[in-house]
């Protein structure tokens, strides 16, 4: 670590050898990884959020063509229903914390890096910002690369789990951004065979 504890080069350049990640630009990778609240105040550093902007496009283009050359029996709504499950926020929360990006985010000073790295928000889209820099400094096989290595065991056990009840998928995304219980009230629509639920 830096002086003021975020992660130097030498760390991103151990994390990515760790994750088989070439580069040959590794500035690429810098950007990727670093949050909006560092370079308000390194005003020559750039964020993430332009890489995280095509990583969100390569990662719907990517996954859609890993399912089906991988998963070639399934029917196009089958398709369209894992590709859900794999684009999604809470599947590159998994990854991001398998990859454990948060050891190599740069952010804002004390408090403001507390609240970053707690962010399953902020860690998805940097995950999304990787495969960005990955494309752009080795090509699209190696995007294609890692999104096969990352997203296979996501994409089997959701490909073998029974579709879950959207209460329980609600559940479990909100699990992944807040510690608090959510609360749920049924309202009955008068005159009508239905009901509605809210969660807050």
């Amino acid at each position: 670590m830096e002086k003021d504890n975020q992660p130097s080069i030498e760390e991103l350049k151990a994390f990515l050898q760790k994750n088989n990640i070439e580069y040959k630009n590794i500035d690429l990778f810098i950007e990727a990884t670093t949050h909006k609240t560092y370079s308000k105040v390194n005003k020559n550093s750039k964020d993430y959020e332009r890489l995280e902007f095509l990583g969100d496009s390569l990662v719907g283009f990517l996954i859609s063509d890993y399912c089906v050359r991988e998963f070639s029996s399934l029917e196009p709504g089958e398709l369209s229903r894992l590709r859900s499950k794999l684009v999604d926020k809470l599947a590159l929360f998994k990854i991001a914390q398998k990859l454990k990006v948060e050891q190599i985010i740069k952010t804002g000073p004390k408090k403001a890096r507390n609240e970053v790295l707690s962010s399953s928000n902020v860690l998805s889209d940097v995950v999304e910002a990787l495969i960005a820099a990955i494309y752009l400094d080795q090509g699209m096989q190696s995007a294609k690369d890692f999104i096969k290595s990352h997203f296979y065991e996501i994409a089997n056990k959701a490909q073998n789990k029974p579709n879950k009840d959207p209460k329980s998928e609600l559940q479990e995304y909100f699990q992944t951004i807040s510690a608090e219980t959510v609360k749920y009230e049924t309202i009955e629509i008068p005159n009508k065979r239905s009901f509605e639920s809210k969660a807050w």
